[in-house]
């Protein structure tokens, strides 16, 4: 978080975007992203100072490291047996037309 009071000061000191990246070593996107929710939320440099590490993240709505992201899917497995099946008794049916029929039904799976 260090990084982030940095980028707060550098930018109240008139430093533009591209020169914080370069001078911090970090994408120019992400010193957009930070400046961004620190004017979403009338973050100033003194203000994040007094801040600790915890506070600042969770006002910046940045996740802990390390943590992951908990996504709920209601996935079922395809019969794989009838797949196979159908595979081979029908012609011109192809595994993504199979993969197709089972999404429109309701098996859920990634695209």
């Amino acid at each position: 978080m260090e990084v982030v009071r940095e980028i707060f000061r550098l930018s109240e000191l008139g430093f533009g975007q591209h020169p914080i990246a370069r001078a911090l070593r970090v994408a120019q996107s992400t010193v957009q992203d930070y400046l961004r929710k620190g004017w979403e939320v009338g973050l100033s440099y003194g203000q994040s100072k007094l801040l600790d590490d915890k506070a600042l993240r969770a006002l910046l709505s940045k996740r802990e490291p390390g943590r992951t992201r908990k996504v709920a899917l209601n996935l079922q497995e395809p019969n794989f047996a009838l797949v196979a099946l159908e595979l081979k008794s029908r012609k011109g049916v192809t595994l993504e037309l199979l993969w197709k029929e089972w999404v429109e039904s309701g098996g859920g799976g990634y695209s």
